[in-house]
């Protein structure tokens, strides 16, 4: 192993135990659970058809709520089912047999769709009065958004035969292709001087503060992804064209086009998005002027492509690695000072061991947050390495397992809560831990933190905008038909000149490749709700003052309302505001300015200290 290899593997974080879930793939708890699940879909595809559903009586309404206890019972065991599998799958992308479990889940949980569909095209076009007398249940009124929302899209609906054709077809079509996607990846090996690499390491060290390391990683990843250009553009042309025929044969009642679905997912007006589109470009001044200080700071006159995750430079920050166990005590620390209660929860979550760390060869990219729907508890996932971003990113997972933590006594169909307002809670915790950073960590800390929040700024007011505009610009030019690997690297490089200028040294034209979230199956547009996240999240804390004693309930209260309302209602319920305004997303972007120009006046600062005639190199 290499030093920097070592050194990485010295810093990472534990392994996680969800062993209290399921022992294994033999386990009897995990072979009666399918079972239950089978037994399940069975039930209700008998009872259903057993129905008659040509009149509207209290016989039907009593039947139907007997059918939708069963559907709650069975998708909990689905979830929880399919939780385990994609864990299982992220730890070691090789394991055979967690591949096949977790193809074998997804078919499960796609023939448990197929079986409650009839239920759920009856509620969403059934007279007011049915679904009122069929939310009058303590089983059912949990449901009530649910429906509400899915009565939006009646107009969207297919036929009956059609909706579980589809459902059925999925698992063997988009699915697939998101399967292979992450198999891709999973095996993927970058090529440095450190050393022969799985893509998840690799993807530490453009966080090292060694650019030689950090360049070597991302040309690393890079040169890896190349060998598969011709499958992974395959990939996405063949989500995007059953995306598209979907959207068509969906549109005989009313248009449906490629940004319907991800507004409906995210639960948002096109008007909010919008909206928050114009202020951000209207304050692209602040992404130029964040890259530029980048730059200025990096000792360059453009950013490099290896840089945009780069840790503060030795100018500015300590550059000090942080053990798991005092990246734990920081975000502690940072939770008590919120409220005890989210202290308490960080202790939860070490304590039980819900937290994955490790660095691994064949472990999946990224960080992300689950859990399992039985036990209702929470788990995170990361390739901790030490860095201060990997603090943060840690407080940004465990952010989430929080929002999920309050909510573990709501019902289940109110608990599902959008994108869009996923990111709150993440991103809160971040931004919390930055104050508590630069008000308790001293000089040297402010350099990195004041860093991280331009970083941040670049992040989610230029990445994700050329994320969303690549994404866009694809599904419109992918009706004319596929676009080969040159086509999709030319998109790219447009949609990055368009948001970062000329700011950066070249683009990231394989950017559409190497990014996951181009290749989900289960959802387009993973991008716009980040940059919603970013805002809206800031926007929140800015709350935190104003509330005072009352911060804690009242922002637990919001967070607990995410799955039963809409981001406008939420908004304008919690706080008062109005989400379809520009105005509204220029108060966010003003705290953004106050970041940048604290991190310029911090860099003149150190230019000062490193010229004055006693300055060390």
């Amino acid at each position: 192993m290499s030093t920097a290899q070592d050194s990485a593997t010295k810093f990472q974080g534990p392994a996680w135990d969800n062993s209290s879930e399921y022992a294994g793939f033999d386990a009897p708890e995990f072979v009666a659970d399918v079972e239950a699940v089978k037994a399940a879909a069975t039930e209700i595809r008998s009872r259903l058809a057993a129905l008659s559903f040509g009149e509207e009586n209290p016989a039907l309404v009593s039947a139907l709520q007997e059918i939708s206890a069963i559907r709650h019972r069975a998708l909990v065991l689905a979830y929880n089912l399919n939780a385990y599998c994609n864990l299982e799958t992220s730890i070691d992308a090789k394991i055979e047999r967690a591949r096949k479990e977790s193809v074998r889940m997804q078919d499960l949980l796609t023939d448990l769709s197929a079986a409650i569909l009839p239920l759920n095209l009856f509620l969403k076009k059934c007279s007011e009065d049915f679904l009122e007398k069929y939310l009058a249940s303590d089983v059912t009124a949990s449901e009530a958004f649910f429906h509400d929302e899915g009565r939006k899209a009646v107009a969207y609906s297919l036929s009956e035969e059609d909706e579980i054709t589809l459902t059925q077809f999925r698992s063997h079509g988009p699915t697939a292709w998101g399967r292979l996607y992450n198999q891709l990846a999973g095996t993927l090996q970058a090529e440095t001087s450190m050393g022969k690499m799985g893509l998840a390491q690799a993807g530490g060290y453009l966080r090292s503060v060694n650019e030689n390391e950090r360049r070597e990683a991302w040309e690393g990843i890079q040169k890896a992804w190349k060998t598969y250009e011709e499958p992974v553009a395959g990939i996405l042309n063949s989500l995007s064209g059953w995306r598209h025929e979907e959207y068509k044969k969906r549109s005989a009642k009313a248009p449906m086009d490629y940004l319907t679905q991800p507004l409906l997912d995210s639960r948002i007006e096109r008007r909010t998005l919008d909206a928050m589109m114009q202020a951000i470009r209207q304050r692209q001044d602040l992404t130029q002027k964040s890259l530029a200080l980048m730059a200025r700071a990096l000792g360059k006159e453009k950013v490099d492509a290896w840089d945009l995750l780069a840790p503060a430079p030795a100018s500015i920050g300590a550059g000090k690695l942080y053990t798991f166990e005092e990246a734990i005590a920081l975000i502690r620390q940072t939770f008590a000072s919120l409220n005890p209660a989210m202290a308490e929860f960080l202790d939860v979550m070490v304590k039980n061991n819900w937290i994955e760390g490790r660095v691994l060869p064949n472990k999946r990219t990224g960080a992300f947050c689950s859990g399992f729907q039985k036990s209702r508890t929470p788990r995170v996932f990361q390739t901790y390495m030490g860095s201060l971003q990997d603090v943060s990113t840690l407080a940004h997972e465990l952010g989430h397992a929080f929002h999920s933590w309050v909510m573990r006594d709501i019902p289940f169909f109110e608990t599902r809560y959008p994108m869009t307002l996923a990111e709150t809670a993440s991103i809160f915790s971040e931004t919390a831990l930055a104050d508590e950073l630069a008000r308790t960590g001293g000089a040297s800390l402010l350099g990195e933190v004041a860093w991280a929040d331009v970083s941040d700024a670049v992040a989610f007011l230029a990445n994700i905008p050329a994320r969303f505009e690549f994404e866009k610009n694809f599904y419109e030019r992918r009706t004319k038909g596929p676009l080969s690997p040159r086509e999709l690297s030319q998109l790219t490089d447009e949609a990055w000149r368009e948001w970062y200028g000329d700011m950066l040294s070249g683009y990231e034209s394989q950017f559409w490749m190497t990014k996951l979230h181009f290749s989900i199956p289960s959802v387009s547009f993973y991008n716009f709700p980040y940059s919603f996240g970013y805002l809206f999240s800031l926007a929140v804390y800015g709350y935190r003052e104003e509330w005072g004693a009352d911060f804690y309930p009242k922002y637990t209260a919001l967070l607990r309302d995410t799955g039963r309302m809409t981001a406008e209602d939420l908004v304008e319920k919690h706080l008062g505001q109005n989400l379809r305004t520009v105005e509204f997303w220029l108060k966010p972007l003003a705290v953004v300015e106050k970041k940048v120009l604290r991190f310029e006046q911090l860099l003149g600062e150190a230019n000062v200290r490193l010229s004055a005639p006693d300055a060390r190199v």
